[in-house]
């Protein structure tokens, strides 16, 4: 993973919104990049393991990305379509 590619999703992710839930950015990077995420695909054979690479990345490079965490989670639909709880992100 590119964090270039991360930073272009980032500021187009719900624009002009200052807030992004994980579902939401893992939707938009596979719009802008499927051939990154299809290489997390085969890396991990699993769609929740691939989507759980991309959200530690959004925490270990929260600081890069002028990203932070909010307290509270949200429940939004994953790529499956099921409705999950899921990190809240704040644009900084």
């Amino acid at each position: 993973m590119d964090i270039k590619e991360f930073e272009i999703v980032k500021e187009n992710v719900n624009a002009p919104e200052n807030e992004f839930d994980s579902h939401a950015f893992i939707r938009e990077f596979i719009k802008r990049y499927p051939q990154s995420y299809g290489a997390l695909l085969i890396k991990h054979k699993n769609v929740n393991t691939a989507n759980a690479e991309i959200a530690n990345f959004l925490r270990r490079n929260d600081g890069d990305l002028h990203i932070i965490k909010a307290e509270e989670d949200v429940i939004s639909k994953d790529i499956l379509g099921y409705d999950v709880p899921n990190a809240l992100w704040r644009k900084i």
